[in-house]
Parts: C-alpha cells; sequence; structure tokens
C-alpha cells in the first residue's frame, strides 16, 4: 500500500468524522495542557469541560456525565486516584473511562529515591 492510499484511510480532523462524538472531561491543573487537549479533542468534534481542581472535577462529572474523564494525577483538591476512587465506587462499570495523565516521571522518581536512599 502506498502512502497515498493511507491518507485515504486516516480520519481528519475538524469535527468531520462519521464516529459518534465523545463527551470529555478533562481533569487537570495546568490550565496550558487542559487548554491544548481540548483544543485538539473539539477539533475532532467531541465536547469538552475542563476542571482544574480534582473536586471540582468530581463535581463537573457528576453534572456533565461524560464518557471519559483524562485526569491528572496530582493536582489540588484531590488527587486523580482519589477521583478514580469515588467514580468507580459511584458507578461500578458504568463509570467513565478513565485516562491518567502526569506530569512526574515515575522511572526519574524511583531512580531518584534509589539514588537518595543508597547515599544515606
Amino acid at each position: 500500500m502506498n502512502s497515498k492510499s493511507l491518507l485515504s484511510i486516516v480520519p481528519s480532523g475538524g469535527g468531520n468524522r462519521s464516529a459518534k462524538s465523545l463527551r470529555l472531561l478533562i481533569a487537570d491543573d495546568d490550565r496550558d495542557n487542559a487548554n491544548m487537549l481540548a483544543v485538539v479533542l473539539r477539533d475532532e468534534g467531541d465536547e469538552v469541560v475542563i476542571a482544574l481542581r480534582g473536586d471540582e472535577a468530581l463535581e463537573l462529572s457528576r453534572l456533565f456525565r461524560p464518557d471519559v474523564l483524562i485526569c491528572d494525577i496530582n493536582m489540588p483538591g484531590m488527587s486523580g486516584y482519589a477521583i478514580a476512587r469515588e467514580l468507580r465506587d459511584r458507578h461500578g462499570n458504568s463509570a467513565p473511562l478513565l485516562i491518567a495523565i502526569s506530569g512526574v516521571c515515575p522511572a526519574t522518581d524511583f531512580l531518584a529515591k534509589r539514588s537518595v536512599s543508597t547515599t544515606i
């Protein structure tokens, strides 16, 4: 298959896709990251709301009823882990799909902790 035929099967942006649009909640205390992701998703035709605090994300999820929650792990007000637990407790299998994001790199944290623990 040549590159020209591959282009014909890649969905285009601009809200032109034929699949059902999604309701997405972005929870991230970094306003720039949240806005950038929202712009991309809206361009694909999805409905997007943003919460900048964990407790706001939980309230917005109750009001907005998203299909997908893209959630930062470390936020003020409530962590992404706590939000996930609360949504699973409330909704069980009907909870929104949860996607975790983080600016913290676990591998870097592990190496930093290992480095500190070996020097003490």
